[in-house]
């Protein structure tokens, strides 16, 4: 389907450009202008000049001691009338802009005219632009509002947005960011996260690209083909916001319900024989209150189905990719935040059910302790947290489970799998390192209190983190029980931020470098129970990618032409930059591996991936360097 029919299809008739070159009339901190500057152009006035202004502006007084350089008033008025005045006191303070204003035209209608090529109805505004951004299906918005290009133009960009954003909640506007400076590209992901919209809505555009053939249309396509998704993506997100105050709300008032006199009973009929303290009990019970009445919420319910519509046919391209962190997201759904902590009992053990305890990187084992002879292991305590509390507490020791702490780098992390032998926790903060635990069931050892409370006030040990209760039972009932096992929500895929070198073979049989790296994402995750790893890169480099292969693409060994021109074919362009290739991380990281994109119905061939490591050292064969086809040499980008 061509763009314009998509765009119409997917309801984006509108578009809005925001840029200051359509401002009227500038504004101080447009013109860079210093107090000398500003003495020369008072200076340079005639007294014509000087009637002039105080026609226009009755409160303008030459011989005041009043600073006009910092006065916007007189400044609009000043450029109001600036025909009227002598060309050699306006043409120093207003040359520079009016220079600047002139390039940017020319830019703002290349950009209007590719617009309205996809028959789109397109409208402008400068820096006030709230108003008509609210009737916008489509808005191109200049990175920076002034031409300084300071941060605080770049936060009127950003805050203008999302008060456009926010009058459309459910329906916000398709996003283009545009810049002529060169850092558009590195910006991106701070203005998406602050303008709050999604990646999948979102692109990015450097203004000397607007007019180049593709770039916009290909922008426009990948808005529209998956206008529909991002749309549910974004309802449900407004949604659950709303439910969230729906369910505040009604937990506000179940709560209420309960009043001193209730807590005094909780605390004589219950805690008091718990040895539980308060604060902790209510948190709790907020807690599950909240996500009950979260659960209720039939529109959030109603908005997280619309989800299970959203069309996979077409693989949407990877954007921001520098930005994504799942490993992130994962560890806070396994782990309660440390201040949780900060609520346990001072009686007791020092430690509580689901707690994993760790040496700081670089202190030493404590002599005789769990940590002698096992400095990258933790141990997770297994003992019911009831056991632990009492004064005395009714453990007379405390049981641990010893794991043994793995890399998650994208070669050694696997996601779990149904027959796995031993549990294991896919990511521990150790520190500011992320690390992998294995645990080893049959690896137990106990700890007296004392022992306990010593090892803890040793300043190399520490609390890494605390299991939320479901993943805690899930490792308990795994060291207690060869059979069965807890079922809880899988971890999502992770994603590796990575960087490619992409080199092709000269006739000499040397590696030779593309002129651009390709910034990607490695993405491990599971199917038919085996770990799988996909490698695609950000759809904003495609146009570059292709330019410098054209470039190159007479200069390749004759053995690797075929397959260089292959990897030209819009088919493959679109595989690399959306849905990626798989990749055996293993191999690539040891030797190197074919690199084989989806094309129509086949894999085919279009070159070689090497992972971590050197592509000319690893390799070395003269027939497979002649015909390695495109070689990418891909390393982690952290």
């Amino acid at each position: 389907m061509k763009t314009a029919d998509l765009l119409k299809k997917n309801k984006i008739r509108t578009a809005l450009i925001v840029d200051d070159g359509y401002d009227t009339s500038p504004r101080l901190t447009d013109l860079g202008a210093t107090n000398a500057d500003w003495a020369t152009f008072f200076d340079d006035l005639t007294d014509v000049d000087v009637e002039t202004l105080q026609r226009a502006y009755s409160a303008f007084d030459p011989d005041s001691d009043t600073d006009y350089s910092k006065d916007e008033t007189f400044l609009r008025i000043t450029w109001s009338i600036r025909d009227q005045l002598s060309p050699e006191a306006v043409e120093h303070i207003f040359s520079d802009y009016q220079s600047s204003q002139e390039a940017m035209g020319s830019v703002l209608r290349q950009a209007e005219k590719r617009l309205k090529s996809f028959g789109l109805k397109v409208t402008t505004a400068g820096r006030d632009f709230a108003r008509a951004a609210e009737r916008a299906d489509l808005i191109l918005i200049d990175l920076y509002l002034g031409s300084q290009h300071s941060s605080d133009d770049m936060e009127q960009s950003i805050q203008g947005l999302r008060s456009a954003i926010e009058a459309q909640r459910k329906s916000p506007p398709a996003i283009i960011l545009m810049s002529s400076h060169p850092n558009v590209v590195a910006k991106r992901g701070k203005f998406r996260d602050e303008a709050r919209v999604f990646a999948s809505g979102f692109r990015a555009i450097r203004k000397a690209d607007i007019d180049k053939e593709g770039r916009v249309d290909q922008m426009l396509f990948e808005l529209a083909q998956h206008r529909q998704d991002s749309l549910k993506l974004t309802s449900f997100l407004e949604t659950w916001r709303e439910g969230i105050q729906r369910a505040m709300d009604a937990t506000s008032h179940d709560i209420r319900r309960l009043d001193l006199e209730d807590i005094a009973q909780l605390q004589n009929l219950l805690l008091d024989d718990e040895q539980a303290l308060r604060g902790s009990y209510m948190l709790d019970l907020v807690d599950r209150l909240l996500l009950h009445d979260i659960e209720a919420d039939k529109p959030t319910i109603a908005s997280a189905k619309k989800l299970n519509t959203m069309d996979s046919d077409e693989h949407p391209p990877n954007t921001i990719t520098e930005t994504k962190d799942n490993l992130q997201l994962i560890q806070k759904t396994l782990y309660i935040h440390p201040s949780r902590r900060d609520l346990d009992s001072p009686d007791g053990y020092p430690v509580a059910f689901g707690d994993i305890i760790a040496l700081r990187d670089g202190a030493k084992a404590p002599p005789g302790s769990i940590f002698a002879g096992a400095r990258t292991s933790v141990f997770a305590v297994m003992t019911p947290a009831c056991d632990l509390l009492r004064d005395p507490p009714s453990a007379k020791r405390v049981l641990l489970i010893e794991g043994e702490c793995k890399p998650v780098d994208a070669v050694a992390y696997s996601p779990p799998m149904p027959g796995d032998a031993d549990p294991r926790t896919i990511v521990l903060l150790h520190g500011k390192s992320k690390v992998g635990v294995a645990w080893k069931t049959k690896r137990l050892a106990t700890l007296t209190k004392t022992v306990m409370e010593n090892l803890i006030a040793k300043d190399g040990v520490f609390v890494a983190g605390r299991l939320r209760s479901e993943y805690a039972l899930e490792l308990q009932q795994a060291m207690l029980s060869g059979v069965g096992r807890v079922g809880n929500m899988a971890p999502m895929p992770s994603n590796y931020p990575i960087v490619a070198t992409v080199y092709y073979p000269d006739n000499e049989r040397n590696f030779v470098p593309l002129n651009i790296k390709l910034n990607g994402m490695c993405v491990i995750g599971r199917a038919s129970d085996k770990k799988v790893v996909r490698i695609g890169f950000d759809s904003i480099q495609r146009h570059d990618f292709a330019d410098a292969l054209r470039s190159v693409v007479n200069n390749v060994n004759g053995r690797s032409r075929d397959r260089i021109r292959q990897c030209l074919s819009p088919e493959c362009i679109n595989a690399l930059f959306t849905e990626g290739f798989a990749c055996d991380i293993g191999k690539a990281s040891s030797k190197h591996v074919p690199c084989k994109p989806r094309l129509g119905s086949e894999t085919q061939q279009i070159g070689t991936i090497v992972y971590a490591s050197d592509a000319d050292a690893k390799i070395q064969d003269p027939g497979q360097r002649q015909s390695a086809g495109l070689i990418f040499e891909v390393m982690e980008n952290r």
